[in-house]
């Protein structure tokens, strides 16, 4: 029998309740402490100490546990209403437990080199976290200024980062400042659109997200700017990017971001008077977001929302059944779920052609690999092992990061139908991949992967590699 839990008394203190709050919403996503662990790259003990408020969380790890669990700020805010929750300001306060009360910022050595997505975003913020190790040999997670940083330890390092990302963007001011008066503003955006969504594929979010953000801003000043048809297929176009940025956002693992840039997404395609396609297609969108956190409720209700507002030969309902299979799929019900692919199947067979940009990417291979996905989360991991295997062979060239996103899919999939070596030989693979373009997606199932196989670690080499080069990407130092 399983240990009883402990009841929580969230009255007793702003603690307590953050506490009982952080427990309530990791019931909701279905997480036990120790996946909320791996997600949040922090040891599940001290997680549950936290849930029974027996000791003070640190900012950075509320932090990670609200985006993770999708609490909407709600975590942060809970933490912001502890009395003494923060150091005199202007002081660089180092976020450490009850069992640290020795550390002292003086003993750091230098800090463990960010992630270029991490990079990109501590430069813009004004206090930033930074992994250290301490003199004794301990990882520790220190929160300084911004100022303290590019003035002290650490400052080359991010610098050459920001670098790093700012001279991955470079070929494409090149490009526009090749760009004639002769092409039209909107085919301008659209081409610069699909070089960005390339490089995506190929090298990752954090190589694009600035890009994207600095094309939405000129594209809306210069839809303000113009009049008829011009003003409108700009529009259309900035619809186009905001989705894209939620996009990125969605696979870099930042799910309040993506659901901000598609809720922008779905406000300005309301905009659009002669297309329903383009509302329908973005809340398609929130609709695999929330299968993304798995919501099977809200997942099912956006779908079904998405293909309401368009006729029912669209492709659009093509793309609203096979996101809302997926919730099915959550709730544990197979047989809706493998009816809506059916139907997904038999609708893509029938559409009427159009010449709309959304959901270009949907064909057969798409539906099969959503499929994949939703045997996994039913426990038919063969199948979806399977399912996955196909995908892989038929995606097309250029798309390298959904490529190791399949991966390490099938890694996990092969590790629930315990066959130990195909899931080592998938997890290196992704690994690569995910090293390679920064994607959160693929961390994510490899760090599951990881917790999943621990029991042939010793047995499969593979899966012995794979876990050290997971924990040396986690610790790796300058």
């Amino acid at each position: 029998m399983g240990q009883r839990r402990r009841v929580l008394s969230p009255d007793r203190s702003p603690l307590h309740r953050l506490g009982a709050q952080l427990r309530l919403w990791r019931d909701r996503r279905h997480l036990s402490l120790s996946d909320l662990g791996a997600l949040v790259f922090y040891d599940a003990s001290h997680l549950g100490k936290f849930e029974r408020a027996e000791k003070y969380p640190p900012r950075h790890v509320v932090e990670a546990c609200d985006r993770v669990l999708e609490a909407g700020g709600d975590l942060i805010h809970l933490w912001e209403q502890i009395p003494g929750r923060r150091n005199p300001a202007g002081a660089a306060s180092v976020a450490v437990d009850e069992a640290s009360s020795g550390f002292h910022e003086a003993n750091l050595v230098v800090p463990f080199v960010p992630d270029r997505q991490q990079a990109a975003l501590w430069m813009e913020a004004g206090e930033i976290t930074l992994p250290a190790r301490t003199a004794d040999g301990r990882i520790v997670l220190v929160t300084i200024s911004r100022r303290s940083l590019l003035q002290g330890i650490g400052a080359s390092a991010v610098a050459a980062t920001a670098m790093e990302t700012a001279s991955a963007i470079a070929p494409l001011r090149a490009y526009a400042a090749t760009v004639g008066d002769d092409v039209h503003p909107v085919e301008h955006f659209e081409q610069v659109r699909r070089a960005l969504a390339d490089s995506d594929n190929l090298l990752g979010p954090g190589h694009v997200m600035q890009a994207v953000r600095t094309q939405i801003g000129i594209i809306h000043d210069r839809r303000l700017a113009s009049r008829g048809s011009d003003r409108l297929g700009l529009l259309r176009v900035q619809v186009q990017f905001a989705d894209l940025l939620g996009w990125l956002h969605q696979d870099s693992g930042d799910h309040g971001m993506a659901r901000h840039w598609l809720d922008r997404a779905l406000e300005w395609s309301h905009l659009d008077p002669d297309s329903p396609a383009a509302p329908a297609f973005i809340l398609a969108r929130k609709a695999q977001l929330a299968g993304d956190g798995r919501d099977g409720d809200e997942t099912i209700e956006l779908a079904q929302a998405a293909a309401r507002l368009v006729p029912p030969r669209s492709r659009f309902v093509a793309i609203a059944l096979t996101y809302g299979a997926h919730g099915h799929a959550l709730q544990g019900e197979l047989d809706a779920c493998r009816r809506h692919y059916d139907q997904a199947h038999d609708l893509l067979d029938r559409i009427v052609p159009d010449e709309q940009p959304w959901g270009q990417f949907f064909n057969h291979g798409y539906i099969d690999v959503q499929r994949a996905q939703s045997l996994a989360v039913l426990g038919r991991h063969r199948e979806a092992a399977a399912g996955f295997a196909a995908a892989i062979t038929s995606l097309p060239a250029g798309f390298h990061r959904d490529q190791g996103v399949y991966l390490a899919r099938q890694a996990v999939a092969h590790a629930g139908a315990a066959d130990a070596d195909q899931a080592a030989a998938c997890g290196l693979r992704a690994l690569a991949i995910g090293i390679e373009t920064d994607s959160d997606r693929i961390m994510k199932m490899l760090v599951r992967l990881d917790s999943d196989a621990a029991r042939w670690r010793r047995s499969v080499a593979g899966l012995g590699e794979l876990h050290q080069a997971l924990e040396a990407r986690l610790c790796r130092r300058t």
